[in-house]
């Protein structure tokens, strides 16, 4: 509620970066998402704006030619802003301003709530990801913005074919086939539908509508899961599940269980098939509800329920969002009572080792962040990278012993599985020094099934000490996955 955002590492659970969206402290930036990079887009739902935050400095841009990145390293030094009220964090790479000159005027995006990073990847497999701005007040559009610019490159109207249905998104969720779903919240409460329910485009048809799925609920956040299962939190107190059939899946079929007596707000689902959702008008703690997503329905699927704060912080209410990170532990935001209180984000280490998490409370971490923190999205990244992409990578840096002379990169041998319907891309860096490695444009050395092993390095590829491989995983077939084995070199 400061019109900032905190940046949080997850490995040493510390606030590493707080920055400025927007165009003043009164933006409220309330959905972000995590694209492939780790950069972060911000949907600030005040002042109709959208902020992308590089996630890492060799992201950011050096504005002022000085040959370092300015940025913020915690809350307690956030950069200013300039004459406009953009930040001058040098992190902050662009901020977009919804107003009646875009695309397709009079149709400003006002009240953004649903905010989706996109997988998609550039020429040489760089991480281009876009991202998908829902808007809930004002006209009911979603737009497509350029990850790189901000520019606007498609828009959708949120009303089914015949135009007898609206949908304002209250949250945004991809799945695998790149349809983005939505809860429907209707805002103002005169506007249909008046009972909520969930909606999806299919972004690969530009030229679609909404597909409507109504429900009685007054949802809140959405989640998805592996088996393509559209989750809902309720504000009344229950978790839906939306089980998608038919030719345009909206004849699917609802189930839903009375968790608490607490509003709800963000559900998460893990890669497992666990749920978890947060409270947010518990007067004494805000908490975290586990559900056994395979029993769900029934009552025995509530596992637990987990209280955000601790003896250092004892009084941590109102809570907004739930994240898994990649570890498969437990991320609780809270927002305390709203404009002036300090906010809080809980860590809650998860033993995963039985058929049931167990959560490890006396791991619990609270740490102090803005005032009021707001959202319930995939601030993570978590659900991108399991749910709505079928890539995986793993990089690592090689070091040969130093003899005194620059090592020449001669040869690749590999091993690898690749079925029918995948593919598998290896590209490479090299350097005499760790430091100058990052700067080294990648380059793409295989590419199977087309090249056969071994294969012989380009001539270009630089020499070094060190190189550094990063092998990209790629599936357009449901259930098949490469592998790739053993790597080694000629030099």
């Amino acid at each position: 509620m400061d019109g900032t955002v905190s940046k949080i590492d997850t490995f040493t659970r510390e606030e590493v970066g707080r920055y400025a969206v927007g165009l003043s402290a009164g933006s409220d930036p309330s959905r972000t998402s995590v694209d492939l990079d780790g950069n972060v887009f911000v949907g600030n739902r005040a002042d109709g704006t959208v902020t992308k935050i590089a996630g890492k400095t060799e992201s950011c841009i050096d504005r002022n030619g000085n040959d370092s990145i300015e940025t913020s390293t915690g809350g307690d030094n956030v950069l200013p802003r300039d004459g406009d009220g953009k930040s001058t964090d040098e992190c902050v790479l662009w901020t977009r301003h919804f107003s009646a000159d875009d695309l397709n005027p009079p149709h400003i995006c006002t009240g953004i709530r649903g905010v989706a990073a996109t997988p998609e990847t550039g020429d040489n497999y760089e991480y281009t990801g876009h991202v998908w701005i829902g808007c809930a007040t004002g006209e009911e559009y979603a737009y497509k913005l350029n990850g790189n610019t901000g520019d606007i490159m498609e828009v959708r109207k949120m009303t089914t074919a015949d135009e007898t249905m609206y949908c304002r998104p209250y949250g945004f969720v991809l799945d695998k086939f790149q349809r983005l779903w939505t809860s429907c919240r209707a805002i103002p409460s005169w506007q249909t539908p008046t009972n909520g329910g969930i909606a999806y485009i299919d972004t690969e048809d530009s030229s679609g509508s909404i597909i409507y799925t109504p429900f009685e609920i007054n949802p809140y956040g959405v989640g998805i899961d592996s088996k393509n299962r559209i989750w809902v939190s309720g504000f009344n107190g229950s978790v839906y599940r939306y089980t998608p059939s038919g030719v345009l899946l909206n004849e699917g079929t609802w189930d839903s269980l009375e968790v608490s007596t607490q509003h709800h707000r963000g559900i998460a689902v893990d890669k497992y098939g666990f749920v978890w959702v947060i409270t947010t008008n518990d007067p004494d703690e805000a908490k975290i509800f586990l559900i056994n997503g395979e029993t769900f329905p029934d009552p025995s699927s509530v596992i637990g329920s987990y209280g955000l704060a601790n003896e250092e912080h004892p009084y941590v209410v109102n809570g907004t969002g739930v994240a898994v990170d990649f570890v498969g532990n437990i991320w609780g935001v809270s927002r305390n009572h709203g404009t002036t209180d300090t906010g809080f984000v809980t860590f809650m280490k998860v033993d995963r080792t039985g058929e049931i998490p167990q959560v490890l409370e006396e791991s619990k971490v609270v740490i102090p962040v803005g005032k009021g923190p707001y959202v319930y999205s995939d601030m993570i990244g978590y659900n991108l990278k399991n749910f709505a992409t079928r890539e995986g990578w793993y990089r690592n840096v090689f070091k040969i012993c130093d003899t005194g002379e620059t090592t020449i990169w001669e040869k690749i041998y590999w091993e690898a599985e690749v079925p029918e319907g995948t593919r598998v891309v290896i590209r490479a860096r090299a350097a005499d020094s760790l430091d100058d490695l990052s700067d080294v444009e990648w380059m793409t050395v295989v590419e199977i099934p087309d090249d056969v092993s071994p294969k012989e390095l380009p001539g270009d590829l630089p020499n070094g000490y060190f190189i550094e491989l990063e092998a990209r995983l790629y599936s357009e077939e449901e259930g098949k996955t490469p592998k790739v084995g053993l790597i080694h070199f000629d030099y």
